[in-house]
């Protein structure tokens, strides 16, 4: 507000009250005669108030009101349905995750999702990160501690049995020796990953 939008608003108010001060008397006057009066009739607005909204919230039910912390933002992840075969092998992960909140699914889903494409990226990359299924073990404790833990901000143990169903399903479908990475490994590992990111998207 300039100076000059103070000066015409304080002109304006004074010229208010100077018009309306020979009228003030008489209003005082009618206030005084007319008080009792007023007071009787207002005497029972307050149960006439509070019985008009116990009548609302009976008809209607208790009124929305606005969250007072902002509704998280659940990002969709879109995942194809994995075989039969994946679906049974990541089914412990499925049953670790069925009491997990909806955020915690997504954090999960979009985990293993980008992990299949990390992986994949060898198969189109000059040089090979990961050359046999030791280094993938690693990748897989990599995301598990990092990505789900500390980014995703999930304390172990908070879905019992997640870690150990995760780590059976690629016992399961990569075997627990050490051996290259081969095209079917690396297509197998993808697989996986694609798995156990349906389990996280809702799909499971």
């Amino acid at each position: 507000m300039s100076a000059d939008d103070a000066i015409r608003g304080c002109a304006a108010l004074a010229a208010l009250v100077l018009a309306c001060a020979p009228a003030a008397p008489i209003v005082v006057a009618w206030a005084r005669e007319h008080a009792p009066k007023a007071r009787e009739a207002l005497k029972g607005w307050p149960q006439f108030a509070l019985a008009g909204v116990l009548a609302y919230v009976a008809i209607f039910g208790v009124p929305q009101l606005p969250a007072l912390t902002p509704t998280p933002v659940i990002p969709v992840v879109v995942v194809q349905t994995p075989s039969p075969a994946m679906q049974a092998a990541v089914s412990d992960v499925h049953k670790a995750l069925l009491g997990a909140n909806p955020v915690d699914r997504a954090v999960w889903a979009q985990l293993w999702s980008n992990a299949g494409k990390v992986v994949g990226g060898d198969a189109t990359d000059t040089e090979v990160v990961f050359t046999d299924t030791r280094a993938l073990r690693a990748f897989n404790i990599i995301a598990l501690r990092i990505g789900w833990r500390r980014l995703g901000e999930n304390a172990h143990g908070k879905y019992p049995g997640l870690g150990e169903a995760t780590e059976r399903a690629f016992a399961g479908v990569l075997g627990t020796d050490v051996q290259p990475v081969t095209t079917d490994i690396r297509s197998r590992y993808i697989e996986l990953c694609n798995a156990l990111a349906w389990c996280g998207a809702g799909k499971g």
